[in-house]
């Protein structure tokens, strides 16, 4: 019944196996350049992006302001610099 019928051994109604850990593991292969088809479809999906932009830029520009804020937030709680706001003539740095 269950796995602990294929397991082995019974014990006090406890199934037992061995489990056997080998010494070194291979090292795993070399990351190969992306072949033709993959380059197609990488070429494609940035396409589609570049399409979506253009028809949107709008939303662009909102998704790029919106990370920008997120990562300025947490890099200011972390190193306790002061919010910067893009004024018309440059950066106005407002603080405590």
């Amino acid at each position: 019944m269950g796995c602990g019928a294929s397991t082995g051994t019974v014990k006090n109604g406890c199934a037992t196996s061995t489990v056997r850990v080998p010494q070194s593991f291979p090292k795993p292969p070399q990351n190969l350049p992306p072949d033709q088809a993959t380059h197609q479809l990488y070429v494609r999906e940035l396409n589609m992006f570049l399409i979506n932009v253009a028809r949107n830029p709008d939303a662009f520009v909102k998704r790029v302001e919106r990370g920008r804020e997120i990562r300025f937030a947490e890099l200011s709680m972390e190193t306790g610099m002061h919010r910067a706001v893009c004024a018309e003539n440059g950066w106005l740095f407002v603080g405590p």
